[in-house]
C-alpha cells in the first residue's frame, strides 16, 4: 500500500490512523494524506459510541517485554490496553503521557487481544490516558491454577476478602465455560462490600519452560 501511495502521491506527507471502539481489535485503518495529514505520521484514535473519547499522534516505536521469573509483587499496578495502540506503534508515546518522570513501568504482553503494562504508579488520569485504558489495578492475589466450574466458589470467596465485590475474568479461559464462570462469580459476588477487579493470566521464565499463573487485581486506589 505504501508502495501505491507513493506512485499516486510523489512525495506528499500522510499519516495513518488506526480507529478502535474497545472491542480489543482495531475497527478501521485509514490514510490521511497531504493537507489532512498532520506533522506525525501516525495517530490512534479510541472512540466512543458518540464521541472521540482519547487520541494520540507520534512516531511508531518496537515494543520490547520483559520476562518474570516469579510473580509480580503484591500492590504493583498492572494495566490492561487497547490492542490498537501496538498495532499503531504508539505505545511508547503513550506511555510517556501515561506515568510520572519518576514511576517504573514496563511491558508484560504487547501481542494479543490484552497488551499488559506493570507499573509502580496509578496512571494518570487525563483522558488521552484513560481512554486506551481498558482495566487497572494492584495486585492482590496470585494463583497457579485457571478457576473452573469445581472451585468458582472458592474463587469468589476468595476475592471478597480481597475487597472486591465484582470480578472480571480477563484471561485466557475455555470458550465454552468462560460465560458459565462469569455468571457464577458475578452471582456468587452480589451484594458484596468492595471494589471492582479483574483476573489476568501472565507467563513466568522457567528455564527450557513457561508457567502460566493467574493474577487477581484491585481497581481504584
Amino acid at each position: 500500500i505504501e508502495g501505491i501511495l507513493e506512485t499516486s502521491f510523489p512525495g506528499w506527507s500522510r499519516t495513518w490512523e488506526w480507529l478502535s471502539q474497545g472491542g480489543g481489535r482495531v475497527d478501521r485503518l485509514s490514510v490521511w494524506i497531504g493537507s489532512l495529514s498532520v506533522k506525525k505520521s501516525r495517530r490512534c484514535i479510541r472512540i466512543g459510541r458518540k464521541k472521540v473519547i482519547s487520541s494520540i499522534e507520534g512516531e511508531a516505536s518496537v515494543p520490547s517485554s520483559i520476562s518474570f521469573r516469579k510473580p509480580p509483587d503484591f500492590g504493583a499496578w498492572i494495566s490492561i490496553l487497547d490492542p490498537a495502540l501496538f498495532e499503531s506503534g504508539l505505545q511508547d508515546a503513550w506511555l510517556e503521557k501515561a506515568t510520572k518522570g519518576d514511576s517504573g513501568a514496563s511491558w508484560i504482553r504487547t501481542e494479543g487481544r490484552r497488551p499488559l503494562l506493570i507499573h509502580t504508579d496509578e496512571l494518570l488520569r487525563e483522558d488521552s490516558v484513560q481512554g486506551f485504558v481498558v482495566a487497572s489495578g494492584k495486585v492482590v492475589q496470585h494463583r497457579l491454577s485457571a478457576p473452573g466450574l469445581d472451585s468458582i466458589d472458592l474463587d469468589a470467596s476468595s476475592a471478597r476478602r480481597n475487597g472486591i465485590n465484582k470480578i472480571t475474568l480477563r484471561c485466557k479461559l475455555d470458550p465454552e465455560i468462560h460465560p458459565t464462570l462469569q455468571r457464577r462469580i458475578d452471582k456468587e459476588l452480589k451484594g458484596s462490600d468492595g471494589k471492582r477487579g479483574f483476573m489476568i493470566d501472565m507467563n513466568l521464565d522457567r528455564g527450557s519452560d513457561t508457567q502460566t499463573i493467574y493474577v487477581v487485581c484491585k481497581e481504584g486506589k
